[in-house]
C-alpha cells in the first residue's frame, strides 16, 4: 500500500496565487523528507480560489525539486489538449524525473472545465479514449499513423520517448457507474473519489469496477487509489475550527458544480448527480 497526497493550490480569500504555490511546494518538500510515496496534481479551470490549471508544468517543477517522490496528475483533463503535444510533454517530464511520473487522466463532466475550451461535453469520453490511443502509439512506435474521429496522423515520430517502458503508468478517474465499468473492462487502474459520496456508494462503484475487471479477464487484483480529505492538527478541536470555513466553502462549491453538470448526463446519472448536488449545498458543519 502506498500513501500520497493531492495538491490543488487552494487560495483562501486574500491569498495570491504565488503564495498558494509556495505553500503547496513546501508541503511537497515535507512529503519528500518524511517518506510519502507520491504527490498528485489536480486540474481545474474557471474556478475562483483554485489554481491548478497547468498540471504538467507544475509536475515538471515538482520533479526538479524532488529526488524520490513520484509525481502524478490527478487528473490531466485529456480532451482539453492536443494528444501529440501531451505525449511529448509527458515524455519530457518522465525523462526529467528519471521515471517518477504517473499519468492520471479523466474527461471531466464539469461545464466550467470543458465549455470555455469550446468543446462539447458529450464528446469528452470519445476524445479521451482516442487521445489515449494516440499517445500510447506515439510512445511505443518508432513512427506511427492514425485515422480517428478527431485527429489523423501520417508517419509521425515522437521524441523523446518516455523514460519508463513502454510508457508511464496510466490511471483513469471515474465519477459515474458506466465509467467505472468501462475503466474496469479496459484494465486500467482507477481513482476512487470519496470526498462527495457516502461510503456505501463508493463501495458500490468499486464493486462495479472490480466485476468489470474480472469479467474482462484481466490478471491479478485491480489497482485502486482512494482519495479522502485529511487534516492534521495538534487536537481535534483545532482541526475542526481551522478547516470549518474552507471545507464548507469547498463542499458548497462542489454542490453547485454537481447541479450544473447534471444536465449533461444520462437519466440515471443525472438523477444521482442532482441528489448529490443538493446534499452538498445543504452541508452543515454539524
Amino acid at each position: 500500500m502506498d500513501f500520497g497526497f493531492t495538491v490543488e493550490f487552494n487560495q483562501d480569500p486574500g491569498v495570491n496565487p504565488s503564495t498558494a504555490y509556495e505553500e503547496a511546494f513546501a508541503q511537497v518538500d515535507i512529503a519528500e523528507e518524511m517518506g510519502l510515496d507520491e504527490v498528485w496534481i489536480a486540474e481545474h479551470h474557471s474556478q475562483d480560489g483554485f489554481g491548478p490549471t497547468a498540471p504538467l508544468i507544475t509536475a515538471a517543477a515538482i520533479a526538479t525539486r524532488t529526488k524520490r517522490l513520484r509525481v502524478g496528475t490527478a487528473i490531466l483533463i485529456l480532451p482539453l489538449g492536443h494528444p501529440l503535444r501531451f505525449a511529448e510533454e509527458i515524455s519530457t517530464i518522465d525523462q526529467i524525473s528519471h521515471g517518477r511520473f504517473d499519468l492520471g487522466i479523466g474527461r471531466s463532466t464539469l461545464p466550467r472545465d470543458i465549455l470555455p475550451y469550446n468543446l462539447a461535453i458529450g464528446e469528452s469520453r470519445p476524445r479521451l479514449l482516442e487521445y489515449l490511443e494516440i499517445m500510447k502509439m506515439a510512445w511505443t512506435s518508432e513512427t506511427f499513423s492514425f485515422q480517428g474521429q478527431f485527429y489523423s496522423f501520417d508517419n509521425v515520430r515522437l521524441e523523446p520517448k518516455p523514460y519508463q517502458k513502454p510508457h508511464p503508468p496510466i490511471r483513469i478517474a471515474a465519477s459515474t457507474p458506466d465509467t467505472y465499468e468501462l475503466v474496469g473492462r479496459l484494465g486500467y487502474p482507477i481513482f476512487l473519489g470519496i470526498r462527495t459520496l457516502p461510503i456505501e456508494m463508493v463501495a458500490e462503484h468499486a464493486k462495479i469496477y472490480k466485476n468489470a475487471w474480472s469479467k474482462a479477464g484481466h490478471k491479478g487484483a485491480p489497482d485502486m487509489i482512494l482519495r479522502l480529505p485529511i487534516y492534521v492538527a495538534a487536537s481535534k478541536q483545532t482541526a475542526l475550527s481551522t478547516t470549518k470555513d474552507s471545507m464548507l466553502r469547498i463542499y458548497h462549491q462542489l454542490g453547485s458544480e454537481n447541479l450544473a453538470s447534471a444536465k449533461h448526463l444520462d437519466a440515471d446519472a443525472k438523477e444521482e448527480r442532482m441528489r448529490r448536488g443538493h446534499e452538498l449545498l445543504n452541508t452543515t458543519w454539524e
